[in-house]
């Protein structure tokens, strides 16, 4: 059985082939998966296609959307958390974090509300999925200052001493289509290196495409795949591999056992 930890499966929503996609993820095992928000514009999407297809949700304000949005954006995720705390579909805060990657990034506004939403978290009691585009350690040191709150680091960007020090924090690694790329040798390099209860996969559907797929996307069934990558790395049997991984994944968002 697999959860997908993290994904944006409402933007295929619309598309005519979207049960299908779904269908062949539930064919291979896929039992339950997050999706996760931009913005307060991608609420209801998120919420409905959770509800549609037996996942769940997070919410959030990714890193890309902080300088779109005023700052009240904060208070109408206050104010969604509040409303939906009672739907067993709302199992995290996210995406958020911090992306120093894209071009001239207001680092200290990133960070002003990957703060704000890690207190959100704690209020709530939710865990995080978090995104760390050439911000690791950055991201490490806010989430340093909220002991209480764990979850994932969404495509782990680290090294394995990073990867250590995460572990260390209580933290999982997400792991997706980047894997299956011989030339991600630090990815590689971790997953062989970190405990296995320290790994979880996501497919970021419709990003984050694994490395022989021609139209650049991925779906819900290729975590199959990822798993299949992940126990050749590391040496032990896919099913090894899978029954870990996917109890990680319910430990890192408690609520997903809800939905199962």
């Amino acid at each position: 059985m697999f959860i997908d930890t993290h994904s944006h499966l409402d933007v295929l929503a619309l598309e005519p082939d979207f049960e299908s996609w779904v269908e062949a993820g539930r064919s291979l095992g896929v039992k339950a998966g997050l999706i996760t928000t931009g913005d307060s514009n991608g609420f209801q999407s998120a919420i409905d296609c959770a509800h549609r297809v037996g996942w769940g949700y997070g919410l959030g304000v990714h890193p890309m959307f902080v300088d779109g949005v005023q700052d009240w954006e904060l208070d109408v995720l206050d104010q969604s958390l509040t409303s939906h705390l009672d739907d067993a579909r709302l199992v995290a805060v996210g995406e958020v974090g911090l992306d120093f990657y894209i071009e001239n990034p207001d680092k200290g506004r990133q960070e002003k509300f990957f703060i704000e939403q890690m207190r959100l978290a704690e209020k709530y009691s939710l865990p995080v999925s978090v995104h760390a585009r050439r911000a690791l350690f950055r991201v490490m040191a806010i989430i340093k200052q909220f002991p209480q709150v764990k979850g994932v680091i969404h495509a782990f960007p680290g090294s394995k001493e990073e990867a250590r020090q995460v572990v260390d924090l209580g933290w999982k690694i997400g792991v997706g289509g980047a894997v299956t790329y011989p030339g991600s040798k630090r990815l590689r390099d971790v997953v062989r290196f970190v405990p296995i209860e320290a790994l979880v996969l996501e497919t970021d559907c419709p990003d984050m495409a694994p490395a022989d797929r021609i139209d650049r996307r991925s779906y819900p069934a290729d975590i199959a795949h990822y798993a299949t990558i992940v126990a050749q790395l590391r040496g032990e049997t896919t099913d090894t591999v899978t029954e870990a991984i996917f109890s990680n994944a319910l430990a890192a968002f408690p609520r997903l056992a809800n939905l199962i």
